[in-house]
């Protein structure tokens, strides 16, 4: 595994700072109260990053995903069953908290395309976790201290939570189809919305992000493949994203269509929607991978910023919306058997995020060889 944190400019569409780590594998990203740190959750490990110099101010004896406390003084690090509490300015564990449900937090690579999945979903504010666990009972945790303060429907697929309106959103893909439901915090349904139909009959729309102060919502749904020769598998991968009233479903702003193989955030203040690229098995998606910041009010794209050949599983903006964290991740053994670099290689030019993982397997084997008692090892077949 390799994981990169990338502090990207919104404004400028610049990236700032990056850290690297071989060996390891970044699940998730979240800058401190005061923006002058970035909490960095690798699997073994997580990482007080200084934004300022660039440096590890302090490193955590214990992986899972990390949440700051809202003073900024303290780390709530999720592993399976439990939560531990750490000081920041010692990085001693002080309380060991255990989270409801059963089964717990996970997070794992998908067989096929090796994006990093957190079944933990943070709502827009950051505030809020949800807990995906085997049975019905799905728990809604305040990530600051770990105490449930909710239920959360019985299928977590497709749910994002708004703790500023104390509602759950849940929509798509599965069915029913282009059917948006709202949930409060007792899982009692108090809205039901019916979207917009696709162009492909069959084919749902998709509930994709929601603002800050949950008033707002972001849906996709199929749309009319584009180019002059897009292909019937075009189709399928094409969405017409919309910008809809969280209260009555309403469109409110259409903002044009993209390539389905996108997660969404909301800025701040809701006036961005930054478009994350996620990467399946196809040939295509040897394309440049490429992060799309939205005006969410034209629909026009302000910013397009080259995010490397990752799989981004995380991203937090700062308070303002002026720098945003994004979190990659990569799995060596994936692209090394499901890559397919002797294709690849033959084309002319080769396409930039495959020169760029070449690149990084390269100056891991290195790292690997100078170091090989730290090396990551691999067992089985």
């Amino acid at each position: 595994m390799v994981g990169e944190a990338m502090l990207f400019d919104v404004k400028g569409g610049t990236l700032l700072r990056s850290l690297r780590r071989y060996g390891d594998n970044l699940r998730h990203v979240r800058f401190s109260p005061d923006g002058k740190f970035a909490l960095l959750s690798f699997h073994d490990t997580c990482i007080l990053w200084n934004l300022g110099s660039g440096d590890v101010a302090r490193e955590f004896d214990q992986g899972g995903i990390a949440q700051f406390s809202p003073d900024g003084s303290t780390i709530l690090i999720y592993g399976e069953r439990q939560a531990t509490r750490h000081e920041v300015a010692t990085g001693k564990a002080i309380e060991t908290i255990q989270l409801p449900g059963g089964r717990g937090f996970k997070s794992h690579f998908t067989k096929l395309n090796a994006h990093l999945a957190n079944e933990m979903q943070h709502d827009a504010s950051g505030t809020l976790i949800c807990n995906a666990n085997e049975s019905n009972y799905q728990p809604i945790v305040d990530a600051a201290t770990g105490q449930e303060v909710g239920l959360c429907p019985s299928s977590t697929r497709g749910c994002l939570v708004s703790g500023a309106t104390k509602k759950v959103f849940q929509g798509g893909p599965l069915h029913p189809l282009n059917v948006v439901r709202v949930f409060d915090f007792t899982r009692e349904e108090v809205a039901r919305f019916e979207m917009p139909i696709g162009v492909l009959p069959g084919l749902g729309g998709e509930l994709k992000a929601v603002t800050r102060d949950g008033k707002q919502f972001l849906y996709a749904r199929p749309a009319e493949a584009g180019g002059e020769n897009p292909g019937p598998k075009a189709q399928y991968r094409t969405r017409h994203y919309s910008v809809h009233d969280a209260a009555t479903g309403k469109e409110l702003r259409a903002l044009g269509d993209f390539d389905t193989n996108y997660a969404a955030y909301f800025s701040p203040d809701a006036r961005r929607v930054v478009l994350l690229p996620t990467f399946g098995h196809h040939d295509d998606d040897m394309r440049d991978p490429e992060i799309l910041v939205v005006d969410a009010m034209t629909g026009a794209v302000d910013r397009r910023m080259y995010s490397g050949p990752w799989a981004l599983p995380s991203l937090d903006f700062d308070a303002d919306g002026s720098r945003m964290l994004v979190a990659g991740a990569m799995n060596l053994d994936f692209w090394r058997k499901f890559g397919g670099w002797r294709q690849s290689e033959q084309q002319n030019p080769m396409p930039r995020k495959v020169v760029d993982t070449l690149k990084i397997l390269k100056e891991g084997q290195a790292k690997n060889a100078a170091a090989p008692e730290t090396a990551p090892t691999s067992t089985g077949q």
